[in-house]
Parts: C-alpha cells; structure tokens; sequence
C-alpha cells in the first residue's frame, strides 16, 4: 500500500512518475488539499486484506463480506469484487515462493540515498532468492481507470532500491549487481491492458537510481521548471491552476490564450481546426492527451462552481440543478414499498427472478467450476476497436482493414479504454 504521501514523503515512490517528469511539481503541490478519491480509498482497503492474506496464509473468502472500513472520508465496504480479484495475485506470489526465500509484504523501505533525507516507500510485496540471484518485487493495483505498465516504471525501480538498501544488498555481498535479476510484476486485475511482468537486473536498477538521485536533486530547487505532460498531469493536485499545463493543453488542440481573450469578446466559440485536416501525427497526439484534457476542464468545472459558490460574479456561466439520480427505495422504507407494489400489482409482478449473469455466476462458483460446467453456454462479442499507445501489452490487431469494415462513424464516443 502506497502510503507514502500520507506519511509526508514528498518524493515517495508513488509519486515519482510525476515529480520526475516534472521537477517544479511538488512545489506547485504545495500547500493545496491531497483529496483521495473513492477508488484510491478501495484500493487501500484491497492492499490491507491482500496483505494479510500473504502474511497469515489466509484467503479471501476467510474474511467476512460486508465489511465496512472508513478511509480518507469514505466508507469501504469489503466486497465480493475485491475477494474475486484478489485471487489471481495471490496465487501468482504464492506459486513464486520456494524454501529459503525470504518474503517482505507491506515493507517500509528507505529510499532515501535517491530521493533525499528522510524519504521512504511502502512495497506490497518484495520476494528475495538469495540461492537463485533473484529479486522480485510485486505490486498490487486496484485500479480499473488508468492501465500501468510494469516496463521501466519509476515506482518500482525505487521500490526495489529501497529494499536492496534495506535488506538486499547485504543478502547478496560480493556479488555483481548485473548476475542478480530483478522482476517487476503488476497486477490490475480490473484494467483491460494493465500490468504484466518486466525482467530487468540489479544493476540497471541501480543505474537507474543515479538518474532518480538527479531528479530528486532538481526538485528541491525552489524555481524548479514545471514540465506538462500526459503522465506526470495526470494526478496533479495543481492540475487546473497551472499555467503551464494550459498553455500545453490548449496548444494540444491549436488555442492560444490571446485567442480565447478575443472569442470571448466576439461571443463565438474556439475555432479547433477539422480533424480531417489534420496530420496523422497530430491527431496520435490529441489521442494521446485526451484524458488529461478532459481531467483539465473538470478541474475547471469544479473550481468555476466554488467561485459561483463563494459569491464571485462568474462571466458568461450560471449554476443549474442538473440530471437528477437513479431513482431508488428508501432503505428504511423498503418492506414497506414491497408491500404496497404487491397490492397494486400482485406478488408475482412486484418481484424479478432472473439467471444470475456469467460475471455473478462466476464468482459464486468459482473460475474453475465455471470454466468446466459453464462456459459451454456463454458468448460474448468481440471487443470494439481502440487506440491505445504503442507501448500497452496488448497485441495489434493485425491486418485491420480486411478484419473490419463498418463505417466511419464521426459521432462514435465508445473509444473510452477506462469503463
């Protein structure tokens, strides 16, 4: 569990795929809300019960459903989701494990000697076989939102620098760094396209760490630059509010501020060019940053709602009631509501019975069993085609054109990779 921002470590190893990218990130950070977000409080409450599996050789199922964990201002429930993906993850690290291995599950470990004084992180999991030269170190994501990658992943190299500083390099004295392999595994179990294996050495690792130590040097520059880009804004607490990252984003799609100055007082809208117009070059990179576009404006919306709130006379925008939710029964009401749709329409009409999905049905039988008795009697169709980067572990889709031929459809917003 990555709690390393909790405990004030500015340069944890959670946070480094920004602040290495961006060396003015973390004081532009500073001083504003750290919000954790629903997912990340999941996340936090799948590491515990994934930790105490690996520590008390426990299984999922061990523990009690329904389960309700307060973190960061959210209420958690332990639910049948987090026990069936769990699994998977805990049979990959179990089936690593052999005699004489040592294992290290939620491990604070210093990373300091790359990141500067007092800095740490928190391994999920770190698997040392001294016998074999051997170093494996496993990371949990619960995430479904935005897929990791295990390649040359900044949060992994100062995981495993941290334990080789920790523990490590005193297993392995006297031996070459470059004869010692290191393994980085990810598993998100709920991201189409998220973690898998990268095997690497030690002493990459370690040369790695040099270019970690510069970086981290360069943060603690006071006028440290701020560099915009798709990962390192993608989480940014100063996303919205940095100059910088606007002047990146509206240059992703052709706006300038000058521009918008002079649209507003015309009253017309901004004029994007024709996507038809443009080079496939730029279009890979509007694709590319879409996403951290879009977190952009919501981070406006948000901020544009607080100002209406505050009193201040907003320009041009006014503040509605919006769609309104899912209509449910009233939890203290419920037998009451089933009583009085039965006399209205009959015990037979009140209620659905239906056959549980493939997805339920699954999880209340197990893979296994499911895969024997079950998966004769389901289909499902052929995953519409996406655009991912080249880099996601996904295989291309080989000879596209002759595989797929519905039409070009401009107004097709299914291309969303995060649902």
């Amino acid at each position: 569990m990555s709690d390393e921002e909790g405990e004030h470590s500015l340069r944890g190893p959670s946070g480094a795929t920004g602040w290495r990218r961006c060396h003015g990130k973390i004081n532009a950070e500073r001083g504003l809300p750290d919000k954790v977000g629903r997912e990340a409080a999941q996340g936090t409450v799948f590491h515990e019960y994934a930790a105490m599996c690996l520590m008390f050789d426990l299984e999922p199922e061990h523990f009690p459903l329904g389960t309700i964990h307060k973190v960061d201002g959210w209420e958690i429930e332990f639910d049948e989701d987090m026990q069936h993906f769990m699994h998977e993850g805990l049979d990959w690290v179990r089936d690593q494990l052999e005699p004489g291995d040592i294992l290290l599950v939620e491990r604070k470990v210093d990373t300091s000697p790359w990141a500067g004084p007092g800095e740490f992180g928190t391994a999920d999991v770190i698997i040392i076989k001294v016998r074999k030269r051997r170093i494996i170190n496993f990371d949990w994501k619960y995430g479904k939102g935005v897929p990791v990658s295990p390649v040359k992943n900044d949060q992994m190299y100062l995981y495993s620098l941290g334990a080789w500083n920790d523990y490590a390099e005193a297993l392995f004295e006297g031996v070459d760094p470059a004869e010692i392999a290191v393994d980085f595994h990810i598993e998100q179990p709920r991201a189409q396209g998220g973690g898998g294996d990268w095997p690497t050495t030690m002493a990459e690792v370690l040369a790695e760490g040099v270019k970690i130590r510069e970086d981290a040097l360069a943060t603690m520059d006071p006028n440290a630059p701020r560099t915009p880009g798709e990962k390192q804004c993608l989480f940014c607490r100063a996303a919205g509010q940095c100059a910088e990252q606007q002047k990146y984003l509206l240059g992703v799609f052709g706006q300038k501020f000058d521009d918008i100055a002079e649209d507003i007082e015309l009253g017309v809208g901004p004029a994007f060019d024709d996507p038809a117009k443009l080079s496939l070059e730029v279009r890979s990179f509007v694709l590319l940053h879409w996403k951290a576009f879009k977190r952009y404006v919501d981070r406006i919306h948000a901020l544009t709602l607080h100002d209406l709130k505050c009193g201040r006379d907003v320009p041009l925008l006014k503040a509605v009631t919006g769609r309104p939710g899912k209509r449910v029964y009233m939890e203290e009401h419920l037998a009451e509501a089933g009583e009085a749709l039965v006399k209205l329409v009959g015990e037979e009409d009140a209620y659905e019975t239906k056959l549980l999905s493939p997805a339920v049905a699954e999880k209340a039988v197990g893979k296994k069993v499911f895969a024997a008795q079950m998966k004769a009697f389901v289909t499902q169709s052929p995953g519409k085609p996406i655009l991912v980067p080249l880099d996601d572990k996904r295989p291309a889709i080989q000879d596209y054109a002759s595989k797929f031929d519905e039409d070009f459809d401009d107004d097709d917003d299914d291309n969303d990779d995060d649902e």
